[in-house]
């Protein structure tokens, strides 16, 4: 990530005082900064200028970031239980494990809201069932699946049903990915890196799949593959 190591760590409280103080004519700026760790949930960011940041481990539970910049952010171990990110631009951003359902029965209300995201060149390991990224950007975004499962437990990345219709997914490397019942509906796939990944039942009527790859994926029950 290019936040720089010698940025001030900032307070929550501190945080609180900058977006209490911005207006819609001039949104809060926090570019670079340490925000780790912190607990900012129920926060209206006011679309703020978050690229860069470090908010590795923070909780952001509901907040509001519609809108915002957390181009290049990290994202690591961030809590984003029911988090408000359409619109949001999250290029290049780094999103492994995160908190996303607050309890194991993997409540769908939980997952963050994702539509019109930017999730352009991200690297994301995390359990997303049910999300709707309708009219998403995740062209060369890489989902990956981490393998460190020595107790048993659900994996920690899944896209299940998660609804695509009408997104950009050029380049998107989803390999080994669990999409059983995802929507495609209309979306770009030019290039896409599907092998492995488990496609039952997905609908991929009217999608754009010009040098796709689906080598070893599942394709039990799937929709508009010709």
């Amino acid at each position: 990530m290019a936040f720089s190591r010698s940025a001030p760590k900032l307070s929550a409280r501190a945080v609180v005082e900058t977006l209490f103080k911005a207006s819609a004519e001039e949104p809060p700026k926090f570019s670079h900064a340490d925000l780790s760790d912190l607990d900012l949930a129920d926060l209206d960011f006011k679309r703020a200028d978050l690229s860069s940041c470090n908010l590795f481990g923070t909780d952001l539970s509901r907040s509001n970031l519609e809108g915002s910049n957390l181009s290049r952010t990290k994202l690591d171990r961030s809590t984003l239980t029911r988090a408000r990110l359409s619109h949001a631009n999250l290029e290049g951003a780094s999103i492994r494990r995160p908190s996303i359902y607050s309890d194991m029965s993997l409540n769908p209300a939980d997952v963050p809201t994702l539509r019109f995201v930017n999730l352009c060149g991200a690297t994301v390991t995390a359990r997303l069932d049910d999300a709707d990224f309708t009219g998403a950007n995740l062209s060369r975004a890489r989902f990956v699946v981490w393998a460190e499962r020595h107790n048993g437990g659900p994996p920690t990345t899944g896209l299940a049903r998660c609804d695509f219709s009408s997104a950009r997914m050029m380049g998107v490397d989803v390999r080994g990915v669990s999409l059983t019942g995802a929507i495609f509906r209309q979306a770009d796939l030019t290039a896409a890196d599907l092998r492995s990944a488990d496609l039952s039942y997905a609908d991929f009527e009217g999608a754009v799949l010009t040098g796709a790859r689906f080598e070893g994926a599942r394709l039990e029950g799937a929709k508009g593959l010709g």
